[in-house]
């Protein structure tokens, strides 16, 4: 409540200045082809969330669960917490709805999601780490910071991709191989740099900063939105990206981050809403037909 308070007293002062006619012809100014390219970069952010889940359930053994449904699962589950928030019970819900009627168990269940988090763990502290180290602002402080994520990436695959099995009483789960997670590692990358960048191409060109240093703001921002348990981080993200960004041009940076809740957050969550609704509906039917 704390962080949400401050991020809307940091909203009003940022944006109190603004007039209708203003923010209505930032919206006007953007290009068409931003959007697209916008979508584009939101479709392959998703790809990659979706691949986690079916990376993670491969190298656990679990056969029984298509790749198309694992996938399905795990970009479901991230479209629907991004927008609602509280990724730990919505996430974890979708999932463990979609994968049980596919047979997996609760401890499955939760060593995907583990692996999925780590996976998204893995693309913040590589893409953060990349940003610090060729950020042309960086000085010898944050390059020192860079480094010292890069090490504890290596440490985390290091430590995690041995193939291992962990015993939890009478249940057992499967570590990924080192080839796991690499393979996670660079999704995780990929997804967290075509996230970043989605919003980064409808930013004003007048208002862009480097793309290293927009990543290092847009990951922050992303953290206090988790931290403030706000559905989806709304109006923490924004005020933080504000603060964080120029102070000209202000309008048009509110557009660009209106229009990436749109596409990012609203677009997903929409298409997952109505997927999860039919998978529901068949359930159901198969039900009714199955009683005698």
């Amino acid at each position: 409540m704390v962080v949400l308070a401050l991020a809307l007293y940091s909203l009003v002062r940022n944006l109190g200045g603004l007039s209708q006619a203003e923010i209505a012809a930032a919206f006007h100014a953007v290009p068409a082809r931003r959007l697209w390219l916008c979508a584009s970069l939101t479709g392959i952010s998703f790809a990659a969330l979706g691949s986690y889940d079916a990376i993670a359930v491969r190298s656990m053994g679990l056969l029984r669960v298509s790749l198309a449904r694992s996938w399905f699962a795990g970009a479901a589950a991230t479209a629907i917490s991004s927008t609602l928030g509280f990724h730990a019970l919505t996430a974890t819900a979708v999932r463990y709805r979609l994968f049980t009627r596919s047979g997996l168990t609760g401890l499955d269940v939760a060593g995907v999601t583990a692996f999925s988090w780590t996976a998204l763990a893995f693309g913040f502290i590589s893409v953060l780490a990349a940003a610090m180290l060729v950020s042309p602002s960086s000085g010898g402080s944050q390059r020192a910071i860079g480094l010292a994520l890069l090490f504890i990436l290596l440490a985390g695959i290091r430590l995690l991709g041995t193939g291992r099995q962990i015993l939890f009483w009478d249940h057992s789960l499967k570590l990924p191989s080192t080839r796991a997670a690499l393979a996670q590692m660079g999704l995780g990358a990929v997804e967290m740099a075509s996230a970043v960048a989605a919003l980064y191409v409808l930013i004003p060109d007048a208002a862009a900063a480097s793309f290293p240093a927009f990543c290092a703001l847009y990951i922050g921002a992303v953290l206090l939105g988790i931290a403030s348990h706000a559905p989806g981080g709304l109006g923490v993200f924004e005020a933080a990206m504000l603060v964080g960004s120029p102070a000209q041009g202000r309008a048009g940076i509110l557009a660009a981050l209106l229009l990436y809740r749109v596409i990012y957050n609203l677009g997903p969550f929409v298409l997952a809403a109505a997927a999860l609704a039919g998978e529901e509906a068949r359930a159901a039917l198969s039900s009714t037909a199955d009683k005698p």
